[in-house]
Formats: structure tokens, sequence, C-alpha cells
């Protein structure tokens, strides 16, 4: 998700993507000023456990960082699987 630094708009955003998305299906904010905790509190708790924050640092073909910013309730599966990801393709 990457929309406006306002928190009602990501609820908003992230309330609508809990109706229509697959149980399991990963999200991640971009959030830079938002508390992650924030921003899934109201969601369900599969998507609480398959959400967390993302940034890519600028410009990402040169700066290989990747942070992952997990939830109160974020899997360790799907950190695991973040880091696995930033490390096979940033490098």
């Amino acid at each position: 998700e990457v929309v406006v630094e306002r928190l009602d708009i990501k609820k908003q955003v992230f309330e609508n993507l809990d109706k229509h998305r697959t149980p399991g299906t990963l999200i991640t904010s971009n959030t830079s000023g938002i508390p992650i905790r924030f921003m899934s509190e109201e969601r369900s708790e599969d998507f609480q456990k398959h959400f967390c924050g993302t940034h890519f640092f600028n410009p990402a073909r040169y700066l290989k960082l990747f942070e992952i910013i997990p939830g109160p309730k974020t899997s360790k599966d799907v950190l695991e699987f973040l880091n696995g990801y930033g490390e096979q393709f940033l490098g």
C-alpha cells in the first residue's frame, strides 16, 4: 500500500483489502510516520498475521536496503519470507 500518510485513508484501504483478499495474502505498507499497529488493529486475525511495513531506500537499484517493520501480530514465517525475498532479489 502506498497512499497518502493519513491513518483514516489507510484504514479504509485495508478494510476494503481485508474483505477481498485470500487468507494468507501478504499486505505491506510503505508508511513512514504511522505506527504499523494502528493500521492493522481493526483487521482480521489473518490480516494482522500477514501485515507489516516495508521500505525500499532510493535509488533502490543502488541502495540495497530493505526495511521490514513487523506489527504486533506479524507471523514469524512472514518475516522470514520477506527477509529471504530481500536477500534473493535485492542482494
